[in-house]
């Protein structure tokens, strides 16, 4: 039995997950900036597993990849620019987020010979686009949800600082400043997603979509598209190339 440990490091967050022959059997979310050593952070059922794959977002010397050498070795695998991956791309490599290429890469091994858009709803908005033949045809990157309100509050001088929750009530138009700053960003990326979505439903009436990232399950309820949430797609992209990555060493 091939047991993996597949690690995720945004700037913030540490996603951990373990896989056994390619299907996810746990998962958790870390702080990264609380690391204190790896013995403290990851349980000894996930230092047992035989191989590793390290993505992170982070530009900074990290720790945590220092000590995943020295328990791993050989077995250690860090996605980077280089790295083969079971997926055609058409972008290039040297400026494409790990993240971004591995939600690619999960997409493609969850629905194979399909049209996909995928929509990474997070910090940033990114719109990802595979082809029935298992292409990467490129991507857009917008700004997310609290990037907007923050703009508005930083760029202006007057504009209050709106966050939202899932059981707020949009209004339509707002009757008030705040209710116009809600409105006009969560109603203005909607009709964003859902001109994407349209555009590619153009092209290919059966076009998948599958929404991620940690404002997916927001949006789901409020697109008029039909949507399939994959929550952990960019943990089983990793694992795919991972799995990939073994393969290419072995033969």
């Amino acid at each position: 039995m091939q047991r993996s440990l597949i690690i995720d490091r945004g700037n913030t967050n540490l996603k951990v997950a373990i896989f056994e022959n390619q299907e996810l059997v746990g998962v958790r979310h870390l702080s990264a900036s609380t690391y204190i050593g790896l013995k403290n952070t990851f349980s000894p059922e996930e230092l047992l597993c035989h191989s590793c794959i390290f993505s992170s977002v982070a530009q900074v010397e990290d720790p945590i990849l220092e000590d995943l050498k020295g328990h791993f070795c050989q077995n250690l695998h860090v996605l980077n620019d280089q790295m083969p991956i079971p997926i055609e791309i058409d972008y290039d490599r040297t400026t494409l987020g790990a993240d971004r290429l591995a939600a690619v890469v999960g997409a493609g091994s969850l629905f194979p010979q399909e049209e996909i858009l995928v929509i990474d709803a997070g910090t940033a908005v990114t719109y990802e686009r595979i082809s029935s033949q298992g292409k990467y045809l490129g991507g857009n990157i917008s700004p997310g949800l609290e990037v907007r309100f923050s703009s508005l509050h930083h760029y202006t001088a007057r504009l209050p600082l709106v966050h939202i929750h899932e059981s707020d009530n949009i209004p339509q138009w707002g009757t008030n400043t705040s209710g116009a700053i809600m409105a006009g960003v969560v109603r203005g990326l909607i009709l964003e997603m859902e001109g994407y979505i349209e555009a590619a439903r153009q092209e290919h009436p059966e076009i998948r979509v599958l929404l991620t990232g940690g404002a997916a399950s927001y949006f789901e309820t409020k697109l008029k598209y039909q949507t399939f949430v994959a929550d952990d797609l960019v943990l089983r992209g990793l694992s795919c190339i991972l799995d990939y990555q073994i393969r290419e060493c072995t033969e």
